[in-house]
């Protein structure tokens, strides 16, 4: 096989696993609409953006869109992935992701987390404890 159709047959792969992701998350929504009908007006507005730059390694949120690392993402199973995506939705309207003034970056983020992932709890979801950390850090990068 040649280098420029492997490239190409490469891309297509990862154009594919991007759609299909997005397409997942967006999805999401829809079930939301009948079973949680806040977490989904919340999500109304937030676009779903795949993000293939290796900075992100997991998901994040900037308030106007969900960016997702499509590779990650396609590890997930559908229960986890809409743990993630709610979790996300509520960093997102409770404005998480605004400039804050704390001087240890990495605990305002964990403080965040915690707050949320209560929230989560009291309207009978799960946590996606395997992300707490990681999302934290990536949400520092964008």
């Amino acid at each position: 096989m040649s280098h420029i159709t492997s490239c190409v047959s490469l891309s297509w792969i990862s154009s594919n696993i991007d759609a299909a992701q997005v397409s997942a998350w967006q999805q999401d929504h829809h079930v939301w609409l009948a079973t949680k009908p806040v977490t989904a007006a919340l999500a109304e507005p937030l676009v779903v953006v795949a993000i293939t730059d290796e900075r992100l390694p997991t998901a994040t949120t900037d308030g106007r869109r969900l960016m997702i690392n499509p590779t990650w993402s396609a590890t997930l199973n559908e229960s986890q992935r809409r743990q993630v995506h709610e979790h996300l939705i509520w960093h997102a309207a409770a404005g998480d992701y605004r400039p804050h003034s704390s001087k240890d970056t990495h605990r305002w983020h964990l403080a965040c987390d915690h707050s949320i992932n209560a929230q989560l709890l009291q309207l009978g979801g799960g946590i996606p404890l395997a992300v707490v950390v990681k999302e934290s850090v990536a949400s520092e990068v964008f």
